[in-house]
Order: C-alpha cells, then structure tokens, then sequence
C-alpha cells in the first residue's frame, strides 16, 4: 500500500492510484491503505508529517538551489563510499534508460492476463542484427521457444548481435541464446521479465 511504502521513509500518504502500464498514466484512484488486484503498479503522493522539520529554498549564484536543514535528517541514506565488514564499498542508485527511438510492442490488452506477448527468432539461415531497440509486450508464458530475443541453433553466427536493447515486461525469457555461437550480446537492459533475463539454453554456447 502506499500507507507502507511512505511509511518507509518517514513520510505521510497524501494520495494513491494505480498505473494504467508503466506510463504515469491514472487508472484508478485509490485509498493510502488499499491495493489494487493482481498488480503492484501504484503510485502514491508522499508528504512529510505535519511535524517534519521546515526545509527552506533558496537560489543562490549561478542558478542554483541550496537547502538548508534546521535539523538532521531522520533516515540515514547511504550514498558514497562506506565501510562493511572491513571492506570500503561505494553505495549508489543504479538507474537505467528503457527508452529507444525504434518500439517493437506487443497487444497491451490483455497481456497480464494472457501472459501472451510477441516473440522474435532468429533460426535457420541468415543473421539478426538488432540494437538500440526497445521490445515490450513480449514473450509467452509456459512456451519454450517463445522469448523476447531469441537466436535458435545458428550454430555459428558473428554477424547475429543483440546490442543496447531495452527488454520491458516480458511473460518469458528476455534474451535467449541456444545452439548459437560467436554472437554479440552486449549492452542490454532487461526491465520486469518474469524469467531469467539472458539465459544461455545449452550452457555451452560461445
């Protein structure tokens, strides 16, 4: 609920609603304790307690914004380099790009019910080259075979190259690589997929 995740950082729940798909977009509006079937796609508006300490703005040279606190932060963040267990650890936020300028996109209808999407192969003769694509709506739960990205028993291909891809809500594997060698998979981000992101089917593929 949006009552807990705000909750997580100390902050109160103004509002809640649940996301049509990955696109801020509202479907319905919801209480700070309640959820919505089937999904976790909610959105929820966080404000600090009425007893928060005050935070003040204010510009300063160059354009600027300087905040200054009256009182420690409540929670401890930890960013930068820390100390466990002996060993100096940098802490940061990984965040990663899921927009391209191409789109291959599957039915939205009913995807998270049919848990049926699109699925691309490349197998036989010939070669795929795809980069720098987005492929969403993908995949087919329980169908072996039916991935994301998906090289089938080229046995050797270097010109077959998965590169810079973005991999988004997928009912199956995201990149799959069987039989197939001297190919390039490099780059890729696979965001939601319900299996394994890259799998390499026989384990010997090179």
């Amino acid at each position: 609920t949006c009552d807990h995740y705000c909750g997580l950082s100390g902050l109160t729940c103004a509002a809640a609603f649940e996301e049509m798909s990955d696109d801020c977009n509202i479907k319905a509006v919801l209480g700070c304790g309640e959820t919505w079937p089937g999904t976790s796609d909610l959105i929820c508006e966080c404000t600090p307690p009425p007893d928060a300490p005050e935070e003040e703005d204010e510009a300063s040279s160059g354009g600027q914004k300087v905040l200054h606190l009256q009182e420690p932060l409540r929670d401890e963040h930890w960013g930068g380099f820390r100390n466990v267990v002996g060993r100096e650890l940098e802490m940061a936020a990984e965040v990663v790009n899921l927009d391209r300028s191409v789109l291959i996109t599957g039915d939205h209808d009913d995807f998270y019910t049919s848990n049926r999407g699109l699925h691309t192969i490349m197998t036989g003769t010939g070669y795929m080259d795809l980069r720098y694509t987005r492929v969403e709506y993908c995949g087919q739960r329980d169908l072996m075979g039916r991935y994301c990205l998906h090289f089938h028993l080229m046995r050797k291909c270097p010109l077959c190259i998965f590169e810079g891809n973005s991999v988004v809500d997928s009912a199956q594997v995201g990149i799959t690589v069987h039989g197939t060698h001297d190919t390039l998979v490099s780059n890729n981000v696979v965001w939601n997929a319900r299996a394994v992101g890259i799998y390499t089917e026989d384990g010997n593929e090179m």
